[in-house]
C-alpha cells in the first residue's frame, strides 16, 4: 500500500537574466531578498518562500524566478529550518517508527495491538490509520522498510516509508499459504479523523473532507506473482529488435486488479482465486493495496490496456518497481501518454508570466544507433484526478493545448541521458491569469507517429516547471476629480475651480512587488468628453505624471493640462493606468482603471437670497417677527429662504446656513418653484441679536465667496425675573446653589433639577457677602463637594456608578459664581469643574504662573483623553494683567462657552477680560461631553483629584445656554442673586 503526503508542482516566469548557477541563499522575507538582490547585483532566494517543493529567487530587477519540483527536496523540521530527506526508520520513545526525516507525516507500528501506518495530512486536522486484524509481531527494520514476519503462516507484511507516504505490500510465499481462507478476504481496519472514506468507479478508495474534496487516494489494488524477471535494468543486447528487461515488460500482462470494500471501520480487500490456485502461478506472490496522499501527482495511460488506471506509481515491475513515465509505442506496448498534476499555488494570481520552461530528463529512446530523434510533444491537458484511462482521456478535450516539440536519442552508447526543456509559456500565463492553484501538463508522442515504435520515448520521474514572473501593478484605485470620489452610480460635479486653474485628477498607484523594492514609474492618465446617451467616450488626452514613487502613493494631473483654462461646461471622463520598471506593453503595465465620469458646471449663480421669518406648523405667526424682542433660548423659529430668478435660468438648488458664525454648514434642499423656496427650523442657544447666515449654491457646488452671503438678524429674548426683561432669575438655570445654608453638609439645588451638593471634611461653612449672608469654605487641602443623587463619600471617589452631570458641556453654557480666596498659593485652584473619564470637561480656577502672574482662568477640553496622550487639546480663556486674582477679596466671575461660535470668553466682577487665547479657523469644538459630577473646590484631572479650593464660594449657578453681552456689557449677580444682563436696543 502506498500513501503519499500533500506537496508542490510550481512554475515561474518572466524575463529576466538566468544566473549561471544558484546563488547562496539569504534567509527573509521576499522584500529582505530583494534588497539584497538589488545590492549584490545577483538572484537571491527569499528563503521565507522555500517548501518542500519549490523555490522562490528574487532578482537584483525585482523580479522573480519560481522552480517547482515534482519530488521533495528537503524536509522542514519542527524548528522551521530545513533538512535533507532521510527516510531511514527510527523507533520513537513509544516504540512505533517513523521516517528520521520524510515529507510524509506516517508512523509505523512497532508491534502489538498499534494501528499498522497512521498518516496525518499537513493540516495536522485530518488523518487515516489502518491496522491489521490480530497482533503484529515486532518488526525487523531495513532502510526505509519495516518487516512483520508470519502475520498469516508463510505470509509476511512489508511497509516501506517513501517521499509521499509509504507503500505497503503482502508477500505470499508457497502455494499453501495462499489457501488460507484468511486470504480469500483481506481485511484491515479503518480509524479516520475529519475524513471519510468511499469506493470510486475503478474499485480505488478515497478519503473526503466534509467538503466532498480528496485528502487521500487509494489506487486501484493489483496482485502480481514473480514469473518475471527483476525489472529496470537495460540490456544492451537486442533481442528481436527490442530490448530485454523493462522494456520487454513493458508488453506482458500488467498486474491482476482486485475489488475494493469500504464497510464501518473497515477496509476489504479480495485478492484473485484464480490466480493464487494457477499452476502457472510462480510464488511468492505479491499483493499491494495502494493508498497515495500527495498534492502533486502523475499518471499515464495506455491504449494496450485501456481500460487500466495508473495513477502515482501504482502500476509496476513484476519487482513492484514503479513504471516511470514514458510516450509513443514500442513492440505493442502503447501507445502510452503521461500526465503531471503540477502544483502552482505559490505563483502570484495574475502575475505577468515573462518565461516558462517544463524540463525532464529523457533517458531511454527506441533507436539504438543514436540517429533517429522521436519528437515528443508537452501539453497542456484537462486537469488530472486519477481516475484517467485511455478509453476516456484521449479526445481534444483532454489534451487542450500543444506547448512545444522536443526530440532526442536517448539511452544508448554515444547518446545518454539528456535534460528535455519545453517552452511552457502558455500553459503558465493561463494558470496566472486564472488564478489556477494546479496545471495539468502532459507529454506525448504526435499523432502521425504514436503507434510506431520508432515513437518511444521514457523518461526519469523529475519533472521540473520552472516560471519567470513579474507582478503587474494593480489597477490605480481612488480615482478624484476634484476632491471628489468616483463611483458608478454618482458622478462627481465640478465647479469652477479658479479662473487659471484646470481640474485635478488623481489616483492611487499600488504595486504587489512594492513590498519588494519595486517602485511604480508613472501613471498616465486618459480623458476625454463623454456622451451620456450613446455612452460614446471621445479621447482628448493621456497626460503622464512621471514621478517614480513607492507603491500605495497618490498621481496626479490636471486636465487639461493648460493651466490658463478651465474645462468647458459639459460631461467627461478619466481613466488611469501605471507602469512599474517593466515598462512595457505586455509586462509592468497595469490594466486601466474603471472609467470615472463627471460633469463640468463652472456658471456660478447670481441670485439674491431673501430671508424671512414665517409661522410653522401649527403656529399663527412667526416665532421671532422682524424687529421685535421674540421667542426664547432654544425655542425654534420658521424662516423662509427665496432666491428669485435672474437670469435666463435659475440653477440654485441647495442652501447652507448657520447662526453665529459667517461660515454656514447646515443644509437645505431648494424647492423647484421659480424662487427656488426653502424653509428651515432655527434653534437660538443664546439670549440677544442673533444673526442667521445663508448662502445659495448650485447643484455642482458653486457660490460666489464674496457675494452669495446673505444675513437675517432676529432678537432673542432673555427669560426674565424682577423689575425689568434682563434680569435673569435662577429658575431658568440647569443648576443654582446659594451655599448660604450655613449648617450640614450639603447645599440643595434651587434649581428644581434635583442635583444636591454634598461636601466633604474639612469642608466649612463662613461669612460670605454681607447681603448674601453664608458662605462654604475650602481649606485648600482635600475639602470638596460634588452632584450627585445620593450620598457620597468626598473626595475618595469620583463615583463613577451614579455620576450626575449638570450641563452638557459640548454645547453653549455658562457658570457664574461668587469666589474669595484665602491665599494666593503657587499652584492652581478650582472653583467649580464638571469631571470625565480621565479630565474635566471644563474648569474654572485660579491660574498661577508666576509670582506677578496671577490671573483667573477659563479652560476646556477637546476630547477626554489624559494629558500624555497626542490628541490632548485644551483651550482657555485667561484674564490680562489689569484685572489680576485678589486675596480676601469678593470677586464674581462669569465663564462662558458658545458652541456655535466656537469661544470662550471670562468675566470678572461684569466685565470681559479675556477672550480664547487660541483662535481656530472654525472656533472651538467640544468634541465630547463630560459624564461626571459637578466638582466644586476641586479638579479631576489626569485620573486623579487635584488644584484643591483655599477660599470660599457663594452663589453658584450652571445656565444652559451662552449669555452675550455688547463689547461693553456686563454679566454680573445682583443681591437678589439674579444675573443681570445688558438691555439691547433693537
Amino acid at each position: 500500500m502506498t500513501v503519499m503526503a500533500a506537496v508542490g508542482l510550481q512554475t515561474i516566469g518572466g524575463t529576466p537574466a538566468k544566473a549561471d548557477g544558484p546563488p547562496a541563499p539569504v534567509k527573509g522575507s521576499e522584500t529582505a531578498a530583494a534588497l539584497e538582490a538589488k545590492k549584490t547585483g545577483k538572484p537571491v532566494e527569499a528563503t521565507l518562500l522555500r517548501t518542500e517543493t519549490s523555490t522562490t529567487w528574487v532578482n537584483p530587477d525585482g523580479n522573480a524566478k519560481l522552480e517547482i519540483t515534482a519530488l521533495p527536496q528537503r524536509v522542514r523540521r519542527a524548528d522551521g529550518t530545513w533538512s535533507g530527506i532521510d527516510l531511514t526508520l527510527k523507533q520513537r520513545a513509544d516504540g512505533s517508527l517513523a521516517p528520521a526525516a520524510s515529507p510524509a507525516d506516517v508512523v509505523f507500528s512497532g508491534g502489538g495491538a498499534a494501528p499498522l501506518v497512521s498518516f496525518t495530512d499537513r493540516s495536522r486536522s485530518r488523518s487515516l490509520r489502518l491496522g491489521w486484524k490480530a497482533s503484529l509481531p515486532k518488526p525487523t527494520v531495513n532502510g526505509p522498510t519495516a518487516t512483520y514476519a508470519a502475520v498469516l503462516p508463510d505470509v509476511d507484511l512489508k511497509i516501506t516509508a517513501t517521499m509521499f507516504g509509504y507503500s505497503e505490500v503482502l508477500v505470499v510465499k508457497t502455494p499453501e499459504a495462499a489457501k488460507n481462507p484468511a486470504l480469500a478476504k483481506i481485511q484491515f481496519t479503518t480509524q479516520t479523523t475529519g475524513v471519510t472514506l468511499r469506493t470510486d468507479s475503478h474499485n480505488g478508495v478515497d478519503a473526503v473532507d466534509t467538503v466532498g474534496r480528496r485528502v487521500f487516494h487509494a489506487n486501484t489494488p493489483t496482485m502480481w506473482d514473480s514469473n518475471k524477471e527483476a525489472a529496470g535494468s537495460q540490456s544492451a543486447q537486442p533481442r528481436n529488435s527490442m530490448p530485454s528487461g523493462s522494456e520487454q515488460s513493458q508488453v506482458e500482462k500488467p498486474p491482476v486488479e482486485m475489488p475494493t470494500q469500504v464497510g464501518a471501520g473497515t477496509l476489504t480487500i479480495t485478492p484473485d482465486q484464480e490466480m493464487l490456485k494457477d499452476p502457472a502461478t510462480k510464488y511468492p506472490v505479491y499483493i499491494d493495496p495502494d493508498f497515495t496522499g500527495n498534492r502533486n501527482h502523475w499518471g499515464y495511460i495506455d491504449k494496450a490496456y485501456p481500460s487500466n488506471v495508473c495513477w502515482d506509481n501504482s502500476c509496476k515491475y513484476s519487482n513492484g518497481t514503479p513504471y516511470p513515465p514514458r510516450s509513443g509505442s514500442y513492440g505493442g506496448a502503447g501507445p502510452i501518454r503521461s500526465m503531471f498534476l503540477m502544483d502552482v499555488d505559490p505563483l502570484p494570481k495574475g502575475a505577468f508570466v515573462g518565461e516558462a520552461t517544463f524540463t525532464i530528463t529523457g533517458s531511454w529512446t527506441s533507436d539504438w544507433s543514436c540517429t533517429a530523434t522521436p519528437d515528443v510533444e508537452l501539453w497542456q491537458t484537462y486537469t488530472i484526478n486519477g481516475n484517467e484511462t485511455w478509453n476516456n482521456f484521449t479526445g481534444s478535450d483532454h489534451w487542450l493545448v500543444r506547448q512545444d516539440t522536443q526530440n532526442a536519442s536517448l539511452g544508448h552508447t554515444g547518446c545518454g541521458e539528456k535534460k528535455l526543456e519545453f517552452n511552457a509559456l502558455a500553459a503558465a500565463r493561463r494558470a496566472s491569469s486564472g488564478g489556477w492553484n494546479s496545471l495539468a501538463l502532459g507529454l506525448k508522442a504526435p499523432s502521425d507517429s504514436e503507434g510506431s515504435d520508432s515513437s518511444w520515448m521514457r523518461f526519469k520521474l523529475d519533472p521540473k516547471l520552472t516560471i519567470f514572473y513579474n507582478q503587474r501593478p494593480d489597477q490605480p484605485s481612488q480615482l478624484k476629480v476634484s476632491g471628489k470620489t468616483c463611483s458608478a452610480t454618482t458622478w462627481p460635479l465640478i465647479g469652477k475651480i479658479s479662473d487659471r486653474e484646470a481640474p485635478e485628477v488623481t489616483a492611487v498607484g499600488t504595486d504587489p512587488d512594492g513590498a519588494k523594492g519595486q517602485q511604480l514609474t508613472s501613471m498616465e492618465f486618459e480623458w476625454g468628453s463623454y456622451d451620456p446617451t450613446t455612452k460614446v467616450m471621445t479621447k482628448i488626452g493621456s497626460p503622464i505624471d512621471p514621478h517614480q514613487y513607492a507603491s500605495g502613493r497618490t498621481w496626479s494631473t490636471r486636465i487639461p493640462q493648460d493651466n490658463t483654462r478651465s474645462l468647458a461646461d459639459g460631461t467627461y471622463y478619466v481613466k488611469a493606468r501605471s507602469y512599474d520598471t517593466w515598462k512595457t506593453d505586455e509586462q509592468g503595465v497595469s490594466y486601466w482603471s474603471n472609467p470615472c465620469f463627471f460633469r463640468v458646471d463652472t456658471t456660478i449663480p447670481d441670485e439674491v437670497v431673501t430671508i424671512n421669518p414665517v409661522a410653522g406648523p401649527g403656529e399663527s405667526a412667526p416665532v421671532y417677527p422682524d424687529d421685535t424682542w421674540a421667542g426664547a433660548i432654544n425655542k425654534p423659529g420658521w424662516f423662509e429662504l427665496k432666491a428669485p430668478q435672474v437670469g435666463a435660468t435659475n440653477d440654485v438648488a441647495y442652501y447652507k446656513y448657520s447662526i453665529g458664525t459667517d461660515q454656514p454648514t447646515a443644509q437645505v434642499t431648494a424647492g423647484t418653484d421659480a424662487d427656488r423656496t426653502a424653509r428651515v427650523q432655527i434653534t437660538p442657544p443664546t439670549f440677544g441679536p442673533t444673526v442667521l447666515y445663508v448662502k445659495a449654491y448650485d447643484a455642482v457646488g458653486n457660490t460666489d465667496d464674496k457675494k452669495s452671503l446673505f444675513s437675517k438678524t432676529f432678537f432673542v429674548q432673555a427669560p426674565s425675573c424682577g423689575e425689568n426683561a434682563y434680569i435673569v432669575c435662577p429658575q431658568i438655570s440647569a443648576g443654582f446653589w446659594s451655599l448660604g445654608e450655613g449648617t450640614g453638609a450639603v447645599s440643595q439645588d434651587q434649581s428644581g433639577n434635583n442635583h444636591t451638593l454634598m461636601f466633604g471634611a474639612p469642608a466649612y461653612w463662613t461669612d460670605g457677602r454681607p447681603d448674601l449672608g453664608k458662605a462654604i469654605g475650602f481649606d485648600g487641602l482635600s475639602a470638596c463637594g460634588n452632584t450627585n443623587t445620593a450620598v457620597v463619600a468626598c473626595p475618595n471617589s469620583n463615583n463613577t456608578t451614579n455620576k450626575v452631570p449638570v450641563i452638557r458641556t459640548d454645547l453653549s453654557f455658562t457658570v457664574t459664581a461668587w469666589v474669595n480666596l484665602r491665599s494666593l498659593p503657587k499652584h492652581n485652584m478650582v472653583v467649580v469643574s464638571q469631571s470625565g473619564n480621565h479630565g474635566p470637561g471644563f474648569s474654572l480656577y485660579y491660574k498661577y504662573i508666576s509670582d506677578t502672574e496671577k490671573y483667573w482662568s477659563f479652560l476646556m477640553t477637546k476630547s477626554d483623553v489624559l494629558p500624555s496622550d497626542p490628541k490632548y487639546v485644551s483651550r482657555r480663556s485667561i484674564s490680562n494683567s489689569d484685572y489680576p486674582a485678589q486675596q480676601d477679596t469678593w470677586t464674581h466671575l462669569a465663564a462662558v462657552y458658545e458652541s456655535s461660535k466656537g469661544t470662550l470668553n471670562l468675566y470678572m466682577n461684569g466685565k470681559s477680560v479675556g477672550e480664547t487665547d487660541v483662535v481656530e479657523t472654525n472656533g472651538f469644538r467640544a468634541s465630547w461631553t463630560a459624564g461626571g459630577s459637578l466638582q466644586v473646590g476641586r479638579n479631576w484631572y489626569n485620573d486623579k483629584y487635584t488644584d484643591y479650593l483655599d477660599g470660599s464660594i457663594q452663589d453658584l449657578h450652571i445656565y444652559p445656554g451662552a449669555f452675550t453681552t455688547t463689547s461693553d456689557g456686563m454679566i454680573l449677580a445682583d443681591a437678589n442673586r439674579n444675573i443681570r444682563l445688558p438691555v439691547p436696543n433693537p
